[in-house]
């Protein structure tokens, strides 16, 4: 799971993002922003988003009613946003710093805080899946306000609060455990009987981990305190060592069993970024991860891949400009910070960051009062883009979407009246990119040579003759690598990464990401059977021997068994749908060709040169010799209509290019 972060601001805008692109590196679009908030004519602002596993995404944000600031919710279903609903205690006094965790399952976790008349108390309101549960104080009620409140979903169904409170003397660090039926009840989790502020949590199956800075009687200092099942561990000391003032903690799990935390640190006059691991027994001590020492660093977040690697952001300021950085976790070392900020001058600043399982990753920041994100292939940085509808925008959290979509909510001034608008980045699914920069690309394999040609890119040997192509993501690091499926053998062989026995001279490769973690999985389909075997994963039999097999993405970022039935027009997917489109003579062609993030069924009928897409359009596209290959050409998540020529290498994407590569007997590999 992810932390979702919080920047207090004394500015009117804030921005939260919900980012995980989990199918490889997939370029995407975002889809525009629009107004989320109540519509009641009152400022809205401090909004904050949280996304599920199956693609749900929870927003939260303060709103006025003309008397009281509110909290309010709305809930992205997967395809609208269903309207914004006030969750706040209803007391007849204002409410603040509303923050929202989201399960996997689908369930989230309203918190804030809001005064009952008498003290501010933290509140927790619950989503149980169809209705919001209500909202009760859950702080230490000492009687001192409670602040910052934050929370975190754990993988067996309990979630974790953590604020700050005082206690009569101190401002105290407290942690709250929902443990699936009731709130335990709350209990200080900090180092001892001294100031302790700021308080982050994240959580990984039974365990959570919370960091904060307390002060230590001479200097301020980070901390650690592991939950493991229902109790915590204890507070450790983290930073770089005392002396020093360490502050603005972020902690995130890296999917490994380990955890990640960073913080800012004050050294000789200047500030210093540092990151702790804890290993699943021990910390492994504070290195610095940023360019060097400087005037100011800030902001410092971090979010795993679940796979063991990280991604770590944070700002600089070197005395004129604030720039923006990234560090990545390979699961063994830091790779060095870069830059991937705007052209200076333009500054960057309250950064946010998420990961996906394939290693891509999203990074958002604001730059002169504009929300700017950049996208992560597994190996480099793109270009910063706007993703708001003007000026007046600060950043502020980061949670995950497990569909590999994104969800950013921020607020904007609008006819003088502050505004919430989320935008909704789309993630195309996996399709062939064999330089990682979201593209889908022209690319033949020439069986008599061996000879695997990229246009623009690459040339390489690799097969022999009797080889299938079968192309793809098989180390997970964003792009395709040339495979051959070898049939006498069963020998399948990916250039510089793997070479497996898999499968039987009869079967029909099949590779595609059937379990959503942005590697490309070996796969077979067995006509006489109908059998369809991945590798490590799983054996089902659907389909007949006549069934022209068309696994692909129809419901979401993995790949699902699939058939044509020409005799027919059936198109099946299993556990999804049955429709029927096409006729005997078509050549099924299924893609994303809207943008809306899956496959639809859609077919190529050569005698006519007929395209036909269920559900959206027919044209006509090509000649009755020529072979179909739409694909992700313009890198926005939407498959565009293509055809290879064979006779003279020409290949033909509608409305984009027309170029020649190749030659006869080669075989396009773009799909």
């Amino acid at each position: 799971m992810q932390a979702n972060g919080f920047i207090p601001s004394a500015m009117i805008a804030a921005l939260s993002a919900a980012v995980l692109i989990t199918g490889g590196a997939e370029a995407g679009t975002w889809s525009g922003a629009r107004p989320i908030d109540a519509g009641t004519g009152y400022n809205a602002e401090s909004p904050a988003v949280a996304g599920t596993d199956n693609g749900l995404a929870f927003a939260v944000f303060l709103q006025g009613d003309g008397s009281h600031d509110r909290v309010y919710a709305n809930r992205w279903d997967g395809s609208a946003w269903s309207g914004a609903t006030r969750i706040d205690a209803g007391w007849d006094h204002d409410a603040d710093e509303p923050r929202i965790a989201a399960a996997g399952t689908g369930r989230a976790l309203a918190l804030f805080s809001q005064s009952d008349g008498i003290n501010v108390r933290i509140c927790a309101n619950r989503w149980d899946g169809s209705a919001w549960s209500g909202a009760a104080p859950i702080d230490a009620a000492t009687g001192f306000d409670p602040r910052a409140p934050r929370a975190a979903w754990l993988d067996n169904g309990s979630a974790v609060a953590v604020f700050s409170q005082v206690d009569v003397a101190n401002e105290r660090v407290y942690a709250n455990r929902w443990n699936g039926f009731a709130w335990s009840g709350p209990v200080p989790i900090d180092a001892g009987p001294t100031n302790a502020y700021n308080p982050r949590v994240d959580g990984s199956g039974a365990e959570a981990m919370a960091v904060f800075y307390q002060d230590d009687g001479a200097n301020l200092r980070v901390y650690a305190n592991r939950l493991f099942g229902a109790a915590w561990t204890g507070a450790t000391a983290i930073d770089a060592g005392p002396g020093n003032d360490a502050l603005n903690p972020a902690v995130a799990w890296d999917g490994a069993g380990g955890a990640i935390a960073v913080f800012i640190q004050e050294i000789g006059g200047d500030t210093r970024v540092y990151a702790n691991r804890w290993d699943g027994s021990a910390w492994s001590g504070a290195v610095p991860i940023d360019a060097g020492p400087a005037p100011l660093h800030y902001s410092p977040r971090v979010a795993g891949d679940g796979r063991g690697n990280a991604v770590a952001v944070f700002g600089l300021y070197d005395g004129d400009t604030h720039r923006a950085y990234a560090n990545r976790w390979n699961g063994s070392a830091w790779s060095g910070a870069g830059e991937i900020g705007l052209e200076a001058g333009l500054g960057a600043q309250d950064l946010e960051i998420s990961c996906s399982p394939s290693g891509a990753a999203m990074a958002v920041f604001q730059a002169l009062w504009r929300i700017y994100a950049v996208f992560y292939n597994g190996a480099a940085w793109g270009e910063p883009v706007r993703i708001d509808t003007g000026t007046g925008s600060e950043t502020d959290g980061v949670a995950a979407d497990g569909r590999g979509n994104a969800v950013a909510v921020f607020d904007q001034e609008v006819g003088g009246v502050a505004r919430i608008y989320a935008n909704r980045w789309r993630a195309g699914p996996p399709r062939l990119d064999y330089d990682g920069d979201g593209t889908s690309d022209i690319a033949v394999f020439r069986p008599a040579s061996g000879l695997w040609a990229v246009k623009d890119i690459t040339r390489v040997y690799f097969g022999a003759p009797a080889d299938l192509a079968v192309p793809g993501d098989y180390d997970g690091d964003g792009t395709s690598e040339p495979a051959v499926f070898r049939p006498a053998s069963g020998l399948w062989a990916s250039r510089l990464v793997t070479r497996f026995y898999f499968g039987s001279p009869s079967d029909r490769p099949l590779p595609a990401d059937y379990d959503g973690d942005g590697t490309t999985d070996l796969a077979v389909f067995r006509p006489a059977s109908g059998l369809w075997r991945v590798r490590d994963l799983t054996r089902v039999y659907y389909g007949s021997p006549t069934d022209i097999p068309v696994p692909g993405y129809y419901s979401e970022f993995r790949a699902r068994p699939a058939v044509f039935r020409p005799a027919t027009g059936l198109w099946a997917v299993r556990n999804v749908t049955r429709a029927y489109f096409g006729s005997p003579a078509d050549s099924p062609v299924p893609g994303d060709y809207s943008g809306a993030g899956w496959w639809v069924p859609a077919v190529f009928r050569p005698a006519r040169s007929l395209w036909a897409v269920r559900w959206a359009t027919r044209f006509y596209y090509g000649s009755p010799t020529d072979v179909p290959v739409p694909a992700g050409y313009l890198g926005d998540g939407t498959d565009r209509v293509g055809i290879f020529r064979p006779a003279t290498s020409l290949w033909a994407v509608k409305d984009v290019t027309r170029t020649y590569f190749g030659g006869s007997g080669d075989i396009p590999v773009t799909r």
